[in-house]
């Protein structure tokens, strides 16, 4: 009898032990990211309490630019954020041990226009195009392509900047242009509104698929690693954690792939200013598939190096170490 009741305290000890979430269970979890959609699952694994068992509290935030984004590294206010991939890289390089965790947005970028008739880059030949943030992705995808279609971006196109997608889009609303470069979900929002007005505005299109063309110009898969999750240095040291996490992005990720609409509904209550249709439609448009950092480092690698020879300040000056695709343990 002793015997058997040391067995079955061994037993108990073992299984509390071993209880992972009861023991390594958090105060609170911050996720961060901007509007876009890299940023949606994430509204949904708040909603759907994926999280419950490692925080008592898991909040999400909404951040504007990088500088925000720096502030909440520096401050160690966020353990999980979404980041552009060039962007992620670029901390990383410069000495921040954030660890990029997956690669989940591969298409957000579209020249929208209200001309029918443009159905790829020589078709603007002479044309002014509006970009935003001179020097930065869309600009930089932008020469790429062009260059790699034997076009000149500075002799060939009239580029317009605007500090911002959203400010792009009212100019084609307002019909002071007529093509612009969108990132989803502020390309939707465009369409939708103008299919609203009837008349009254421009009707616009889905004149480019960069991702398309990319692929066709770097001949590569059609789409580009654009976006995904970092740990943060404040929990990349926490592997159970990070786990746990990526289990549930995942999760989130093909269920909002699959449910667009309810997602959409999710969204819009965790994320001031955006609506549904917009988000919905961004949901649909945007290459939403959740592939883990290491998977996707050929692909990136590809991407980075691609970005290096157009400006290697926006990756940090050399492409990433191994130290900076997490692995699962």
């Amino acid at each position: 009898m002793k015997i058997r009741k040391s067995g079955v305290l061994i037993v108990l000890v073992a299984l509390v032990c071993t209880a992972g979430p009861a023991l390594a269970k958090m105060e609170k979890l911050v996720l961060a990211g901007p509007k876009s959609t890299v940023t949606h699952p994430m509204a949904y694994m708040v909603e759907a309490g994926l999280l419950e068992e490692w925080a008592d509290d898991v909040e999400l935030r909404v951040w504007d630019n990088p500088d925000q984004l720096r502030a909440l590294i520096a401050g160690g206010q966020a353990d999980f954020s979404a980041v552009p991939s060039h962007v992620a890289a670029n901390f990383y390089n410069r000495g921040v041990p954030l660890r990029l965790l997956n690669i989940s947005v591969w298409g957000v970028l579209w020249i929208v226009s209200s001309d029918p008739g443009v159905k790829s880059l020589a078709d603007l030949k002479g044309e002014e195009i509006l970009l935003t943030y001179r020097g930065d992705l869309p600009d930089l995808v932008l020469t790429s392509l062009a260059t790699g279609q034997g076009l000149d971006p500075a002799r060939d196109f009239k580029l317009r900047y605007l500090p911002n997608f959203p400010a792009a889009a009212k100019q084609l609303i307002s019909s002071r242009a007529k093509h612009a470069m969108l990132a989803e979900p502020i390309a939707s929002a465009a369409l939708l509104r103008s299919a609203k007005m009837k008349g009254k505005a421009p009707k616009l299109y889905r004149a480019i698929d960069i991702q398309e063309e990319w692929g066709r110009v770097h001949h590569v898969k059609p789409r580009m690693a654009e976006a995904g999750i970092c740990a943060m240095p404040r929990i990349a040291g926490n592997p159970e954690v990070v786990t746990a996490f990526q289990q549930a992005y995942r999760t989130a990720t093909e269920w909002c792939r699959k449910n667009p609409k309810k997602a959409a509904q999710i969204v819009t209550r965790k994320i001031p200013g955006l609506k549904p249709g917009p988000v919905a439609s961004a949901l649909k448009n945007a290459r939403l598939q959740f592939v883990a950092a290491q998977n996707a480092k050929p692909e990136l690698v590809q991407f980075y190096e691609i970005v290096m020879g157009l400006n290697p300040a926006k990756i940090g000056g050399k492409l990433p170490d191994d130290g900076f695709y997490w692995k699962a343990p």
